[in-house]
């Protein structure tokens, strides 16, 4: 902790203005540097050597301790919360996860952005060059008070701007770009007026703008309860890595579909290709799109759009078909795998994924997926317990007055559609497949009953309205139990049950015959 004293000049923060902002604006209105600045508010030590690297200053900016909130905030004279609500922690768990050993945010986990800032030339303009703090985020591509599509490289040094630390050393002007000058001096900044880049003006009522608003709206309230989260509403962050696990989808299995989703002019800036790459700090084109936040404003506004177009549907099973439509070929193949588990979503993602595959899963998969549900989902660790707890409540032939019910007729199909029922109930959200089911329950049943009865069911429109029945069935008898231990029934032998001798005695005198 370094020596802190009061800045002879308070200035108070914008609202939403970032901490280096911040700082800046201080030392321009002080005549000074953003080092002496720093150092007043004991963020820095002072003197002429004072070590400053693009890591402390990210650090600062990312997430200050106790300590440090507190004397910046003594110095400037406004509480310690406010400080606070100048660093990237303010969207922690919110919008992006911060490693607190390390103070940076973690560029792999739902598109959070490590350094970079997008801006907005009006609201510069209007605020005399201060930064907001949500322009850092890579789910920012919008502003919503200007409707204008951010600005993500400075046009005369075509650098991301705030990529490279503000000089400590040197007075600087707020608004204007502090990227190093390719051919003056080291100390030298480019000094772009962001104020005066044009920027792409969006429609009010537009995709992109509503798009903008949604997501504003769940980091305000931290929660997504639109669309698909309507009966399970869930945490910001977990929205967000429902979004970067669908715009990786459709980035990378419809790239061509998505033109439709935003005007002509933003689809026209994602389409423009990158130029080459020259110096590490230069845009490339992704290989792996959707992976990380993307270096475009576009880019991210036409994927954010596409995919909150998929989740803004009222339930699973529509939005899974929305997403179906957009990724199937002309053959209709689905281009995912059931086995793919996406890293830090959401189970009502799951149950999108899930039902855009349904049609192209087994039978035994659809009741192990529970595809019929409103809300599919994979088998839960207590899977394998559960269907052997289930096991011992279900007869090898399903109960005469279920079977009745969801027989579609009689005869030979009612006959034989009862073992298999019974194999079906115990599939529901498991872990084996219909032989499996067949062996626990001691079932007669031949194997390939199960995709037989099945297939006919289907056929006959049936399939999915057994399944609802059968999920309903098996969430009662796991939470509600059966008053007959079918397993200990099954265990008995009951040729044992009478000796031979008796038992043939018994046929003799009920005149039977000679050999019973």
């Amino acid at each position: 902790m370094t020596h802190a004293r009061t800045l002879p000049i308070r200035l108070a923060p914008y609202p939403g203005e970032a901490l280096d902002s911040w700082w800046e604006a201080i030392a321009h209105r002080l005549g000074t540097t953003t080092g002496d600045v720093l150092s007043s508010m004991g963020l820095l030590p002072s003197g002429p050597s004072r070590p400053v690297t693009s890591g402390i200053l990210g650090r600062l900016v990312t997430l200050l301790d106790e300590d440090q909130a507190a004397t910046a905030a003594w110095s400037a004279g406004i509480p310690p919360e406010e400080v606070h609500a100048m660093t990237l922690a303010r969207y922690d768990r919110r919008v992006h996860v911060i490693d607190p050993r390390w103070r940076r945010v973690a560029a792999r986990h739902v598109w959070g952005r490590a350094r970079g800032s997008r801006f907005c030339p009006a609201c510069l303009a209007n605020t005399g060059g201060r930064w907001l703090l949500s322009w850092r985020l890579g789910w920012s591509f919008a502003c919503l008070d200007h409707h204008l599509l951010l600005v993500d490289t400075c046009p005369r040094c075509r650098r991301p701007p705030r990529h490279f630390p503000a000089t400590t050393r040197h007075p600087l002007v707020p608004g204007r770009c502090h990227s190093p000058s390719q051919k003056q001096a080291p100390s030298a900044r480019c000094g772009q007026p962001f104020e005066e880049v044009a920027a792409l003006r969006l429609d009010t009522e537009g995709s992109a703008s509503a798009a903008q608003w949604l997501i504003d709206t769940a980091i305000s309230s931290q929660q997504a309860d639109f669309g698909v989260y309507q009966t399970r509403p869930q945490p910001s962050l977990a929205l967000f890595g429902d979004l970067r696990a669908l715009a990786s989808i459709l980035l990378r299995r419809a790239p061509d579909r998505l033109a439709g989703f935003v005007p002509p002019e933003i689809w026209s800036l994602h389409q423009q290709p990158f130029p080459e790459k020259r110096r590490s700090f230069d845009p490339v084109e992704e290989t792996r799109p959707g992976r990380l936040a993307p270096q475009r404003a576009a880019t991210a506004a036409l994927a954010v759009s596409a995919a909150l177009h998929i989740l803004g549907h009222d339930n699973a099973h529509t939005a899974g078909a929305a997403l179906r439509h957009l990724i199937s070929d002309a053959d209709g193949v689905i281009p995912l795998k059931v086995a793919h588990r996406w890293r830090h979503t959401s189970p009502v993602f799951d149950a999108v994924h899930l039902a855009t595959l349904a049609p192209r899963l087994s039978h035994s998969d659809q009741l192990r997926y529970r595809t019929a549900d409103r809300l599919p989902r994979r088998p839960g660790s207590a899977a394998a317990a559960r269907t052997a707890q289930r096991a011992r409540r279900i007869p090898t032939q399903l109960w005469p007055a279920w079977s009745a019910r969801l027989s579609p007729s009689s005869g030979a199909l009612s006959r034989t559609i009862r073992p298999a029922l019974s194999c079906y109930l115990l599939l529901i959200g498991g872990t084996g497949d219909f032989t499996t089911a067949t062996r626990l329950l001691r079932s007669p049943a031949e194997d390939r009953l199960g995709p037989h009865m099945a297939h006919r069911l289907t056929k006959q429109g049936h399939w999915r309205a057994v399944s609802l029945a059968l999920s309903a069935l098996a969430d009662y008898l796991d939470q509600e139990g059966s008053p007959v231990d079918y397993h200990r029934r099954r265990a008995v032998d009951y040729r044992d049950l009478l000796p031979w001798g008796a038992w043939r005695q018994l046929c003799r005198d009920a005149s039977l015959g000679r050999n019973p």
